[in-house]
């Protein structure tokens, strides 16, 4: 039995796709008028990450700086491409 030419491209896919994680954090700072904000993670308080996008769900005039929050990574390389997933 031969390995179908579909299946094998899905395996490639796979292969390339960077797992995306989370990481968790406390709020810095609140920007409403852009809908971002400054976390810093709780693993490394030194580094700010700035202006970290808020997900639609997220009431932005509920978050108040020192509130711990979940950002989820979707590229670890890239700190860029993340979003604030929630607020606790």
């Amino acid at each position: 039995m031969s390995i179908q030419p579909s299946n094998q491209t899905f395996k490639k896919q796979q292969e390339r796709l960077v797992r995306s994680t989370f990481k968790k954090g406390f709020i810095n700072a609140v920007h409403i008028s852009s809908n971002t904000v400054d976390v810093y993670y709780a693993e490394n308080p030194q580094s700010i990450i700035k202006n970290i996008p808020v997900a639609d769900t997220v009431t932005i005039a509920n978050i108040t700086v020192g509130k711990k929050c979940r950002v989820d990574l979707f590229d670890e390389t890239n700190p860029n491409d993340c979003c604030l997933a929630y607020t606790f």
